[in-house]
């Protein structure tokens, strides 16, 4: 019965599926891009010292970013907190086209920061969103939408790295991101346009 339930508030909230959706595609994406930025230190030999000064870094910027929640929460709109998330990835992703070491390292703090910021910020939307005789079920479908995008995702762009590298394949997902979001901006313009 409540597996029943569950799949009604799905079908009947599109909002939620949406959210699930988003976080699906985004932290397949973000974490990604973190385990195989692990394989560029390596490549172009990272000390310990190094490697162990960026870990330290980013994990500040995790606290920071989570400790921002409750006030960007406050002061942003939800719709206009995961546009600037989904921009902030797309600029990160795309900056991954200048293959300079240095900027690798800030992309990969940002989109660190990123896929931090995202999990509380997405836990209170679906607490917002969903029952509480369901939440357990629907939370369920969610991470299950992750581990699905990371099925795909992961040996995919391990398959594009070694057919290309590390710079060109994420420079080229923050492309895909950018032309589908600007897809949807263009379609929410149009349905704007044609209810008036």
């Amino acid at each position: 019965m409540v597996k029943i339930l569950a799949w009604h508030v799905l079908q009947t909230q599109p909002r939620l599926r949406a959210l699930i959706w988003f976080d699906s595609v985004f932290s397949a994406t973000s974490t990604t891009y973190y385990y195989y930025f692990q394989t560029v230190m390596t490549a172009r030999h990272f000390t310990s010292p190094q490697i162990t000064t960026i870990l330290v870094i980013g994990l500040a910027v995790n606290v920071a970013t989570i400790q921002l929640t409750p006030w960007l929460q406050a002061h942003i709109t939800q719709r206009r907190l995961l546009i600037s998330l989904c921009v902030g990835l797309t600029l990160a992703l795309l900056g991954s086209f200048n293959s300079a070491t240095n900027w690798l390292v800030i992309a990969y703090l940002v989109i660190n920061g990123l896929r931090a910021l995202l999990e509380p910020l997405l836990s209170n939307y679906y607490n917002q969103l969903i029952p509480n005789g369901q939440r357990a079920s629907l939370l369920s479908v969610a991470s299950m939408g992750f581990s699905l995008a990371m099925v795909g995702s992961f040996p995919g762009i391990g398959w594009l790295i070694q057919h290309w590298d590390f710079t060109t394949t994420f420079g080229a997902s923050g492309l895909l991101i950018l032309l589908v979001g600007l897809g949807w901006w263009l379609k929410q313009k149009l349905h704007a346009v044609t209810e008036d």
